[in-house]
């Protein structure tokens, strides 16, 4: 018996080291939340006059090469707990931010009724978020064969070119994915299909809003400035939104304004923007992204 389980382990052992190098190489292989912790949240700290939160609205929608001293911390489908976690890391060491903007839409304040745990598991590998499920920490417990054909795929790109142009980032955090759109004729279905995925919620569960309440409370013990802000949609998007849930956030918002040091800035229906600024009715182009950021800039400079 001693010796079949010294046969065994010397089988283990090899597979053990594989696994655990494997883990340490995916730990270690370019991705753009790992880009936004290790480099835009260090930037963040040490010349940071403003920092962006938010979701693919503000992760393609502002474009932070504009601005002096500002900096994009958005990623796609980024949820207001995970804003909070971001936040309370850069406030962790010394900084010295005077505004923090954080994009809130018709979803933001509640969760979504098909929660996207894979987009959760990246915040608990690449941002340290803390998760009760012991599967979300490691790569390795997960399908190691896609994982191999992503990192074929991405491997030569990022050897030639690096990750800012990989992953198409920009060094102040902001995505420059988003160019025209392709095909102004969808705009109809998608802005539908986008209105009708984002009314899907559960609007009696606030845990995101109370995750914004906790966020905007840090901001005023240290004196930074909240801006809240809503991007521009197009009328094919906005036009089929839930008449009730937008009512509900725009009262729950007033509530937060109503505090010192907390604007807000509602574009959803603003008729500064034309539909060539707009990737898809929910998204802004090229031309949008600039519109908005200026726009922005406006607003906190004021405040």
């Amino acid at each position: 018996m001693k010796r079949f389980f010294c046969h065994v382990l010397l089988f283990l052992l090899p597979v053990a080291a594989v696994l655990a190098g494997w883990e340490m190489f995916m730990r270690k292989f370019p991705h753009v939340l790992q880009y936004k912790k290790e480099v835009i949240l260090e930037k963040s700290r040490k010349d940071g006059e403003i920092v962006f939160l938010g979701s693919s609205h503000t992760f393609f929608g502002v474009n932070t090469d504009l601005l002096p001293h500002a900096y994009n911390l958005s990623y796609v489908a980024q949820k207001l707990h995970q804003d909070l976690f971001i936040f309370q890391l850069l406030m962790s060491k010394p900084n010295h931010l005077k505004y923090v903007a954080v994009a809130v839409s018709v979803q933001s304040f509640f969760r979504a009724k098909d929660l996207e745990e894979w987009r959760e598991r990246d915040y608990v590998r690449y941002w340290g978020y803390p998760s009760k499920k012991f599967s979300d920490r490691f790569f390795i417990l997960e399908n190691i064969p896609l994982q191999l054909v992503n990192v074929r795929k991405k491997w030569k790109d990022l050897k030639e070119d690096g990750i800012c142009e990989t992953f198409n980032i920009t060094p102040t955090g902001w995505s420059t994915s988003y160019r025209e759109a392709h095909n102004y004729k969808d705009f109809e279905k998608m802005g539908a299909f986008s209105a009708m995925r984002h009314c899907d919620v559960d609007m009696n569960d606030t845990r995101e809003f109370d995750a914004l309440v906790s966020l905007i409370k840090l901001a005023r013990k240290h004196n930074i400035t909240v801006i809240l802000y809503t991007t521009p949609g197009y009328k094919t998007y906005y036009s089929k939104l839930n008449p009730l849930q937008i009512k509900k956030i725009h009262s729950m918002i007033a509530g937060l304004t109503a505090q010192k040091g907390v604007y807000y800035l509602d574009l959803l229906k603003s008729d500064a923007f034309e539909m060539k600024d707009f990737f898809d009715p929910d998204h802004l182009s090229y031309s949008g992204a600039k519109k908005l950021t200026l726009i922005l800039r406006d607003f906190y400079k004021d405040k």
